[in-house]
């Protein structure tokens, strides 16, 4: 197996993940395999499962990383993306503040649900198919739909917040047609021949990172009006400022099928047109049915009309 010359971090933030975390382990293991050298870091709060005594313990097993863990941020920060935005900026804290970590080469940055219960080594090889000049940034796609919109910023794709334009949203639009439009109409389907696709921002639930080009950026989920916007996006301004180049790798799968975050763009943009299309054909076929009877009754002759024989229904000659 070949490994790469350079140095990782694998990072996340977690919080009631027990269930997806024996799977997750796999993956972080067969990751670190690959390269010269790798660590893990993972900040917990408040989990209600047995998330952090599987870090805690998988951690130690393995002397692989650190653990850090906080009680009752829920209660400090209530709101979630600037929750999720601390969690993220302590990663960083600790990694810029090691004399160590602070000299790894890479940092990956992971959710820690099912959506990446495929990312795979080989993901993560399809990065360093490419110079490792030529980007800074590389996010993962998923094989069905790519889900992650409220963290892409795309010139054409998603220039805009889709979630800030659904609640700005005309009061004669209802709700679900302005998510169809600005969420789930954004999530498509990127085949793995694509390549980079270059973007101004994008997570997708995983990202690899050029360590020293991220030094000095943070996260931010909340504006000064306290409305809250994706962390990502925000990070990923500090980024571009400095001339990274950021891309979504379409080989970079970490997950297939439907999971937890795409499921309801799945509904409203699939399962539905597909129920109607069956509903379709089927009605189709059963008129085809209906009418193949009647034709065995009365004949398949063209223009065959059924005469009306009570005598009721016949008029009378007119005088």
């Amino acid at each position: 197996m070949k490994k790469f010359p350079h140095s990782i971090i694998i990072a996340g933030v977690v919080k009631n993940c027990a269930k997806y975390l024996p799977k997750l382990f796999e993956r972080i293991e067969g990751i670190s395999e690959r390269f010269e050298k790798s660590s893990c870091l993972f900040v917990e709060n408040d989990s209600k499962d047995a998330t952090r005594q599987l870090l805690g313990d998988w951690l130690e097993k393995g002397k692989r990383g650190t653990l850090i863990v906080y009680d009752r941020l829920d209660a400090a920060i209530p709101q979630g993306t600037a929750r999720i935005a601390f969690a993220r900026n302590r990663l960083l804290d600790h990694i810029e503040g090691d004399a160590l970590l602070s000299q790894y080469d890479y940092l990956l940055s992971i959710d820690m649900d099912e959506v990446n219960h495929e990312l795979f080594p080989e993901a993560i090889a399809s990065c360093f198919e490419h110079p490792t000049d030529s980007w800074d940034a590389l996010f993962a796609n998923q094989s069905e739909i790519y889900y992650d919109i409220w963290a892409l910023r795309h010139a054409w794709w998603s220039p805009d917040d889709c979630w800030n334009n659904v609640q700005r949203r005309p009061a004669f639009i209802p709700r679900q047609q302005a998510s169809r439009y600005s969420v789930h109409g954004r999530m498509l389907c990127i085949s793995p021949h694509m390549g980079l696709i270059p973007v101004d921002s994008a997570f997708g639930g995983a990202g690899i990172y050029r360590l020293e080009k991220i030094r000095g950026c943070r996260y931010r989920g909340m504006t000064k009006s306290k409305k809250a916007v994706c962390e990502h996006v925000y990070f990923h301004e500090q980024l571009r400022k400095k001339g990274a180049k950021l891309f979504i790798n379409a080989q970079m799968m970490n997950s297939s099928g439907i999971n937890s975050h795409s499921k309801w763009a799945w509904r409203i943009l699939y399962r539905k047109p597909l129920i109607i299309r069956a509903k379709s054909f089927l009605k189709s076929v059963w008129s085809g049915i209906i009418r193949q009877f009647i034709g065995k009754i009365y004949g398949n002759k063209p223009n065959h009309i059924i005469p009306i024989t009570p005598e009721r229904n016949i008029r009378p000659p007119i005088q």
